[in-house]
């Protein structure tokens, strides 16, 4: 897997683009600075495709490590 230093150039312009039309964090509704992987890079996701992606905040992002995130639908009892 890559680290942040090695993402490519491609990663790095779809991420912005993602960004700009996704401004907002997937978890709390702040503003997104941050791609966060819905199956984990460590998990086997792939970095590149958009389908694996959610705008985040990067509190929400680091908050959440490398975790499966719980989906909107479900009660978090």
């Amino acid at each position: 897997m890559s680290t942040p230093r090695q993402r490519s150039t491609a990663y790095r312009r779809n991420r912005l683009t993602y960004l700009k039309a996704n401004p907002n964090c997937y978890y709390c509704g702040d503003i997104a600075d941050t791609v966060d992987h819905i199956i984990a890079l460590s998990h086997g996701g792939d970095e590149l495709d958009p389908k694996n992606w959610r705008p985040a905040c990067r509190t929400c992002n680091s908050a959440r490590g490398n975790r499966t995130p719980p989906t909107r639908t479900s009660r978090q009892w």
